[in-house]
């Protein structure tokens, strides 16, 4: 797990065995002594041990091995298409490292030593267009990447390694068949791209209709809002004449 301190602002993260005892703190780095968290979001680990978290205030995906030494710190693409901002991240059965830039709506794949390889999913990607990616899984079983979207609580299933790739006792030399165009995707079922559709088509006219019951209440409102006015203005009305009359009746009197 991970925890932010709320006095220092600075994040760490604390390994707890299966029974609940704390066993293990990774605040900063060794070597600096400078904390290596500052606002960590995701975690995961590696096959090879190495424990990797997101963290969002540093731009960075922060790498250890299991024993809290700090490998490295990715910081993002050597293009550079913008500001990185790292939330879900995973690991696959080649321990590729797998993350999403909110930024940038893209899922990029890393070596397990931090080089970049190659962009997963781009805005391009079918479905990342419509809902940006934000948590990752890899499903060991079927061998897919599991990707919850930013928004419209939508989740898609992509393939992008062959099962028999990920089944080879040589997976270091395996081709990935890396490439940045969009990967042969789907969604899972009951998210079928009809569905999809229908759901969109469904929000839309939900926001019409919202939009519609909003104006209805901002024109109902100024109505009463100009009931009021005109009720306020008989009442003063009725005041003046009022004292008018009192004012003629004194002066009768008198």
């Amino acid at each position: 797990m991970w925890r932010r301190d709320t006095d220092t602002y600075e994040g760490k993260v604390m390994r707890y065995d299966n029974t609940g005892k704390h066993k293990q703190t990774i605040p900063h780095d060794d070597n600096t002594h400078i904390y290596l968290y500052e606002k960590p979001w995701y975690i995961t680990e590696n096959n090879n041990g190495d424990v990797l978290v997101s963290d969002f205030d540093r731009h960075a995906v922060v790498v250890t091995s299991g024993e809290g030494v700090h490998r490295f710190s990715y910081t993002g693409p050597p293009s550079g298409s913008g500001l990185f901002r790292p939330r879900g991240i995973c690991t696959d059965v080649m321990s590729h490292i797998l993350v999403s830039d909110l930024n940038n709506d893209t899922v990029q794949m890393l070596d397990r030593d931090g080089q970049f390889l190659s962009y997963i999913l781009t805005r391009q990607s079918p479905g990342i267009n419509e809902t940006p990616p934000w948590g990752l899984s890899y499903d060991v079983t079927s061998h897919v990447l599991l990707v919850g979207s930013r928004s419209y609580n939508t989740l898609h299933v992509y393939r992008y390694i062959n099962r028999h790739l990920a089944l080879s006792d040589n997976r270091e030399h395996c081709d990935v068949s890396l490439s940045s165009e969009p990967f042969n995707s789907r969604h899972i079922p009951g998210l079928t791209q009809e569905k999809i559709d229908r759901q969109k088509e469904e929000r839309r006219r939900l926001v019409k209709e919202r939009r519609r019951h909003e104006e209805e209440i901002r024109r109902q409102e100024e109505q009463i809002r100009r009931q009021e006015e005109q009720m306020r203005r008989l009442v003063e009305e009725m005041r003046r004449l009022v004292e008018e009359r009192r004012r003629r009746q004194a002066e009768d009197h008198t």
